[in-house]
């Protein structure tokens, strides 16, 4: 119900409301079990049904709040049921439906596969070294995904009237590939340091898994930018069968890696499919929409991949503090992406004003 109310917030262009919603209830988890965690209110340890409790207190309190937000923004008095609407808005949501089940397959399935193709306790090892790599690219695709949750609307709008969509998309994809490929380099160059940051054992192990996870990062920002722009557009027969191909290409190469390379074949797994996947709706977007690519445009991408790639070495090698070279080296990457104009704040704010402008 929280998505479900968001879209609609999000389809009024409440960029900033849905903004907040979208972690009102970490928030709220966060305040419920901190105070429980770290104050003595409850007169006894933490039990984990309090966990189950606080969380389910978050989502409904967020809930409650994006409910209200929809009532005082629509003209809904009363809720009615119609059956042949009902039946419509099914049929219309039944390509969407599949599409995030298909994609949260190839997404999702790979800790299963290693806990049930591998013997015994092994499974159940790989599956928990992978999940402790995993942690951290699923909480950096959270950044990834609140901007795919913003451009959905914005493509749709567009689309309808007709606008050019080129320099939108150029826009995201640069804001989120040079976000994604600088995670990712210094993830790769510093990920001793980060798994021995988040864990007391199997650093090494998590460590190597976690060198070849975080590079998905990059193809999945990639999707979100354009594979939000193809749903917006209403390409998801197209979609589908990309996503339905990811899936059984997924579980094939797992099946294939994971008896040989344990947590590093399904790590392996995921990367591979990540990148077709990505190649894809990439291609289909410039079918679709006959984007252009200029080889200046391409320079310039090329040589933000050498910078940053130059820069994460030379962070490591002067041998800083793991945590200073990281924020030095992230701050000069930033730096560098503004400086080949990849990132351009005054583009950036030129066409948020002219979409405000046009929404207003």
């Amino acid at each position: 119900f929280i998505l479900y109310l968001r879209s609609n917030i999000s389809g009024l262009l409440m960029f900033r409301a849905d903004s907040i919603l979208s972690v009102l209830d970490r928030l709220l988890m966060i305040l419920i079990c901190g105070i429980l965690l770290w104050t003595n209110v409850a007169g006894t340890d933490f039990r984990i049904e309090w966990f189950i409790l606080a969380q389910t207190a978050a989502y409904s309190l967020t809930a409650l709040a994006a409910l209200l937000i929809v009532l005082r923004r629509s003209s809904v008095r009363r809720i009615t049921l119609k059956k042949a609407f009902s039946l419509m808005i099914l049929k219309q949501s039944f390509p969407f439906a599949v599409l995030i089940l298909l994609m949260t397959f190839y997404n999702r399935i790979d800790s299963v596969l290693l806990e049930r193709l591998l013997p015994g306790s092994e499974g159940n090892y790989q599956a928990g070294i992978y999940a402790s790599a995993w942690r951290l690219l699923d909480a950096m695709n959270q950044i990834a995904f609140l901007f795919a949750g913003l451009l959905l609307p914005i493509f749709s709008h567009m689309i309808r009237k007709g606008d050019a969509v080129a320099p939108m998309v150029r826009m995201a994809f640069n804001m989120l590939f040079t976000l994604s490929l600088s995670v990712a380099m210094f993830s790769a160059f510093y990920s001793f340091e980060l798994m021995d940051l988040f864990y007391r054992d199997h650093e090494e192990d998590s460590a190597a898994v976690f060198f070849i996870l975080m590079w998905c990062f990059v193809p999945v920002a990639t999707t979100y930018v354009f594979g939000t722009l193809l749903t917006a557009n209403g390409n998801l027969f197209y979609l589908n069968m990309v996503a339905g191909s990811g899936m059984i290409l997924n579980i094939l190469l797992n099946v294939l890696l994971i008896p040989e390379y344990l947590a590093l074949g399904s790590a392996m797994a995921s990367l591979v499919t990540q990148v077709v996947m990505s190649v894809a709706q990439v291609w289909l977007a410039i079918r679709y929409f006959r984007l252009k690519i200029d080889t200046g445009y391409m320079l310039r991408l090329l040589m933000f991949i050498g910078g940053v790639s130059f820069l994460a070495w030379l962070s490591v090698l002067i041998r800083w503090p793991w945590w200073i070279g990281l924020l030095v080296g992230g701050s000069l990457a930033l730096l560098l992406s503004m400086t080949l104009r990849l990132i351009h704040i005054g583009e950036i704010r030129t066409i948020l004003r002219n979409r405000g402008e046009e929404d207003a």
